[in-house]
């Protein structure tokens, strides 16, 4: 089955003889089996899908503004990218955003509802429960209480602040420094990272009181924290090289 089969869609069919438009849904999904199996799911219920190609030579972005979606599916976390940084051009072109994601950091699930997301459904619920919230996005219905959506949307404004002030502290770092940060992200020591740089400890040691003076903390385990917040446990190691 593919987006242009539409035999294969009645419910399709019934509204395409209604002469209603069928919704149409954007993919983003970098694991590509459960990319085709929401899309080939989604078609079966009617919908005009397409999953977003990730080695097409056009950003995400593009390609929204190019298929015009109502609805943008969006993984949080994709190679060498955070789906934060789509939320809020994904919202530009019209689309309702519904993040699907396997994240357990609900600061930053409601970072995303803060920069616009309709909601968000959890990639360990079972998979007609993400068929079901993609059709209650399209409806304009809530996934969650009013109440509840308001609160996680605060939570994530204080999230986007925190984070925007971590970055602009990290933006500060040499190139060097940010190739310790991330050795130190990923637990090596000061020790392995003078084998790996050639260099005495001391040097690497000069390094990272530097960070720490850039980053205003007072520890190692502090500056990683700092660095590890543009991340979960979940998603990908922070790399600044």
């Amino acid at each position: 089955m593919n987006g242009t089969d539409v035999a294969t869609w009645p419910h399709l069919v019934a509204a395409t003889h209604r002469g209603i438009e069928p919704a149409s849904v954007l993919i983003v999904e970098n694991h590509e089996m459960l990319a085709q199996a929401i899309e080939l799911a989604l078609s079966a219920r009617g919908y005009r899908c397409a999953v977003a190609r990730f080695d097409a030579g056009r950003s995400i972005l593009q390609q929204a503004a190019e298929l015009r979606p109502q609805l943008v599916l969006l993984d949080l976390f994709l190679d060498d990218a955070d789906g934060l940084d789509f939320v809020a051009g994904l919202r530009a072109t019209g689309a309702k955003v519904l993040v699907v994601t396997g994240c357990n950091d609900e600061g930053h699930v409601a970072a995303a509802l803060a920069l616009g997301a309709s909601g968000w459904v959890s990639k360990a619920q079972p998979f007609e429960r993400l068929l079901d919230a993609a059709e209650a996005t399209l409806r304009n219905q809530p996934l969650i209480p009013e109440a509840d959506y308001r609160e996680l949307i605060e939570r994530g404004k204080e999230r986007l602040i925190v984070e925007q002030d971590a970055r602009h502290r990290l933006a500060q770092l040499t190139a060097r420094e940010r190739q310790v940060l991330s050795a130190l992200s990923e637990g090596e020591s000061a020790g392995d990272i003078a084998e790996t740089f050639f260099v005495s400890v001391g040097t690497v040691r000069t390094h990272i009181q530097g960070i720490l003076g850039k980053l205003g903390v007072s520890s190692q385990l502090a500056a990683v924290a700092m660095a590890r917040l543009m991340f979960t446990p979940d998603g990908p190691p922070p790399r600044f090289n």
